[in-house]
Protein backbone atom coordinates (compact mmCIF):
# COMPACT_ATOMS: atom_id res chain seq x y z
CA UNK A 1 0.00 0.00 0.00
CA UNK A 2 1.59 3.70 -0.63
CA UNK A 3 0.56 6.91 1.03
CA UNK A 4 -1.61 7.89 -1.50
CA UNK A 5 -4.86 8.83 -0.26
CA UNK A 6 -7.28 5.66 -0.71
CA UNK A 7 -10.24 7.62 -2.59
CA UNK A 8 -7.53 9.38 -5.34
CA UNK A 9 -7.95 6.56 -7.78
CA UNK A 10 -11.58 5.40 -7.29
CA UNK A 11 -13.99 5.63 -10.04
CA UNK A 12 -17.10 3.08 -10.18
CA UNK A 13 -18.12 3.01 -13.89
CA UNK A 14 -15.83 4.33 -17.02
CA UNK A 15 -18.87 6.05 -19.01
CA UNK A 16 -19.13 7.76 -15.16
CA UNK A 17 -15.41 9.13 -15.21
CA UNK A 18 -15.40 12.64 -15.31
CA UNK A 19 -13.58 13.27 -19.22
CA UNK A 20 -10.19 14.09 -18.49
CA UNK A 21 -10.55 18.02 -19.54
CA UNK A 22 -8.98 20.93 -18.19
CA UNK A 23 -10.70 22.75 -15.23
CA UNK A 24 -11.35 26.19 -16.03
CA UNK A 25 -13.69 26.81 -12.69
CA UNK A 26 -17.13 26.83 -12.78
CA UNK A 27 -19.53 24.20 -12.44
CA UNK A 28 -18.30 20.60 -12.03
CA UNK A 29 -19.60 18.42 -15.14
CA UNK A 30 -22.83 15.77 -14.41
CA UNK A 31 -20.81 12.42 -12.96
CA UNK A 32 -19.69 9.80 -10.04
CA UNK A 33 -18.27 11.61 -7.54
CA UNK A 34 -16.00 10.47 -4.46
CA UNK A 35 -16.95 13.56 -1.48
CA UNK A 36 -16.71 14.16 1.92
CA UNK A 37 -19.61 16.24 3.80
CA UNK A 38 -17.96 19.52 4.63
CA UNK A 39 -21.36 21.38 5.89
CA UNK A 40 -24.50 20.87 6.21
CA UNK A 41 -27.52 22.89 7.19
CA UNK A 42 -30.75 24.35 7.54
CA UNK A 43 -31.44 27.49 5.71
CA UNK A 44 -34.21 29.53 3.95
CA UNK A 45 -34.99 30.32 0.11
CA UNK A 46 -34.30 33.97 -0.43
CA UNK A 47 -37.09 34.85 -2.04
CA UNK A 48 -39.82 32.82 -0.82
CA UNK A 49 -38.56 32.16 2.66
CA UNK A 50 -38.96 28.77 2.45
CA UNK A 51 -37.15 26.11 4.75
CA UNK A 52 -34.04 24.58 2.32
CA UNK A 53 -31.52 21.73 4.09
CA UNK A 54 -28.13 22.69 1.98
CA UNK A 55 -25.34 19.89 2.06
CA UNK A 56 -21.79 21.04 1.15
CA UNK A 57 -19.70 18.54 -0.35
CA UNK A 58 -15.93 18.61 -0.67
CA UNK A 59 -14.87 16.28 -3.88
CA UNK A 60 -11.57 14.01 -2.81
CA UNK A 61 -10.08 13.45 -5.88
CA UNK A 62 -8.63 12.59 -8.17
CA UNK A 63 -10.41 15.13 -10.71
CA UNK A 64 -11.86 18.35 -9.33
CA UNK A 65 -10.25 17.53 -6.25
CA UNK A 66 -11.30 20.12 -3.46
CA UNK A 67 -14.33 21.60 -5.41
CA UNK A 68 -17.66 22.29 -4.23
CA UNK A 69 -20.74 20.62 -4.54
CA UNK A 70 -23.67 22.04 -3.44
CA UNK A 71 -26.89 20.25 -2.74
CA UNK A 72 -29.87 22.47 -1.50
CA UNK A 73 -33.19 20.70 -1.07
CA UNK A 74 -36.23 22.69 -0.72
CA UNK A 75 -38.46 21.97 1.42
CA UNK A 76 -41.64 23.14 0.09
CA UNK A 77 -43.54 20.30 -0.45
CA UNK A 78 -44.10 16.87 1.59
CA UNK A 79 -42.31 14.62 -0.72
CA UNK A 80 -39.43 17.32 -0.30
CA UNK A 81 -39.29 15.55 3.37
CA UNK A 82 -39.02 12.49 2.19
CA UNK A 83 -35.97 13.32 -0.02
CA UNK A 84 -34.52 14.74 2.63
CA UNK A 85 -35.27 12.04 4.96
CA UNK A 86 -33.83 9.24 2.69
CA UNK A 87 -30.68 11.07 1.53
CA UNK A 88 -30.39 11.51 5.43
CA UNK A 89 -30.47 8.27 6.20
CA UNK A 90 -28.51 6.83 3.50
CA UNK A 91 -25.30 9.20 5.03
CA UNK A 92 -26.01 8.11 8.77
CA UNK A 93 -27.45 4.96 8.28
CA UNK A 94 -30.52 5.63 10.50
CA UNK A 95 -34.49 6.57 10.46
CA UNK A 96 -34.84 7.00 14.23
CA UNK A 97 -34.99 10.40 14.48
CA UNK A 98 -37.19 13.51 14.22
CA UNK A 99 -37.19 16.54 12.34
CA UNK A 100 -37.16 18.21 15.87
CA UNK A 101 -33.30 16.84 15.97
CA UNK A 102 -32.65 17.79 12.74
CA UNK A 103 -29.50 20.15 13.70
CA UNK A 104 -27.95 17.51 15.59
CA UNK A 105 -28.62 14.92 12.38
CA UNK A 106 -26.97 17.49 10.14
CA UNK A 107 -23.95 17.48 12.49
CA UNK A 108 -23.73 14.14 12.51
CA UNK A 109 -23.86 14.04 8.29
CA UNK A 110 -20.55 15.82 8.69
CA UNK A 111 -17.39 14.41 7.68
CA UNK A 112 -18.67 11.43 6.21
CA UNK A 113 -16.92 9.77 2.79
CA UNK A 114 -19.93 9.28 0.28
CA UNK A 115 -20.29 8.36 -3.47
CA UNK A 116 -22.38 10.86 -5.12
CA UNK A 117 -24.13 11.18 -8.67
CA UNK A 118 -24.27 14.80 -9.69
CA UNK A 119 -26.76 15.05 -12.47
CA UNK A 120 -29.21 17.52 -14.22
CA UNK A 121 -32.82 16.64 -14.84
CA UNK A 122 -34.52 17.12 -18.10
CA UNK A 123 -35.83 20.77 -16.22
CA UNK A 124 -32.13 21.90 -16.22
CA UNK A 125 -32.12 21.34 -12.29
CA UNK A 126 -29.03 19.68 -10.93
CA UNK A 127 -29.95 16.59 -8.30
CA UNK A 128 -27.85 14.61 -5.91
CA UNK A 129 -28.52 11.04 -5.55
CA UNK A 130 -26.29 9.57 -2.74
CA UNK A 131 -24.68 6.15 -3.65
CA UNK A 132 -22.87 5.24 -0.67
CA UNK A 133 -21.13 5.36 2.30
CA UNK A 134 -17.36 5.19 1.63
CA UNK A 135 -15.83 3.81 4.86
CA UNK A 136 -12.95 5.66 5.28
CA UNK A 137 -11.33 7.42 7.95
CA UNK A 138 -8.26 9.41 7.66
CA UNK A 139 -4.86 8.16 7.97
CA UNK A 140 -6.68 4.72 8.29
CA UNK A 141 -5.01 2.49 5.90
CA UNK A 142 -7.69 0.39 3.77
CA UNK A 143 -7.78 -3.81 5.43
CA UNK A 144 -8.75 -5.11 2.16
CA UNK A 145 -7.13 -4.76 -1.35
CA UNK A 146 -10.40 -5.30 -2.78
CA UNK A 147 -11.96 -2.00 -1.49
CA UNK A 148 -12.08 -0.14 -4.97
CA UNK A 149 -10.16 2.83 -3.61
Amino acid sequence: MTDQHPLSNYATDEEQKVEDTEDFGGEVPDANYQVRVDAARMTETHEEHKPMIVFEFEIEGPKYKSRKIWDNNVMGHPVSFDVVANKIHKIIGRRDWKWTQLGEVLNECLDKYLEIRKYTNKDGYQNINVIKVIDYTPGETPESDDIPF
